[in-house]
């Protein structure tokens, strides 16, 4: 059985602090789960939330972020806000926007799994399943 820790928050940036423990198999990578811990509270409690969940606490599956590319028929919003959100992160860190920089970065970490699971619903609607193992 693989060893399972919290990681120490004071370990990580401002931005990506995460607002619950975080249960870790692989110790090695704790800074990466910091990080996608964060982006999840990000969704779950920030500005994804307040826009996007509005007051009764939609489910990710029913937000906007995944309707909209069902809508469309693929991912390629998706693609479009990963490049744009990108781009400013890299504004912001020439304007020493850190945090902010930062903030961007995790909306791409939610962009990107969004963009997964329209990609996993478009593979079941199709029936044309991927036999090649997720890298």
């Amino acid at each position: 059985m693989t060893e399972r820790r919290t990681l120490n928050i004071d370990d990580l940036p401002d931005q990506a602090e995460p607002t619950g423990p975080i249960l870790l198999s692989a110790p090695a990578y704790s800074s990466l789960a910091g990080i996608l811990q964060a982006a999840l509270d990000h969704a779950a409690e920030g500005k994804g939330h307040q826009r996007h969940a509005q007051a009764d606490d939609k489910p990710f599956l029913e937000q906007p972020i995944i309707e909209i590319a069902r809508m469309l028929g693929g991912m390629t919003g998706h693609s479009y806000q990963i490049m744009k959100k990108a781009q400013e992160a890299n504004r912001m860190v020439d304007r020493r926007q850190y945090n902010a920089a930062c903030g961007e970065l995790l909306g791409i970490i939610n962009y990107a799994a969004a963009a997964i699971l329209v990609i996993r619903e478009i593979e079941t609607e199709s029936g044309d399943f991927d036999t090649d193992k997720l890298d």
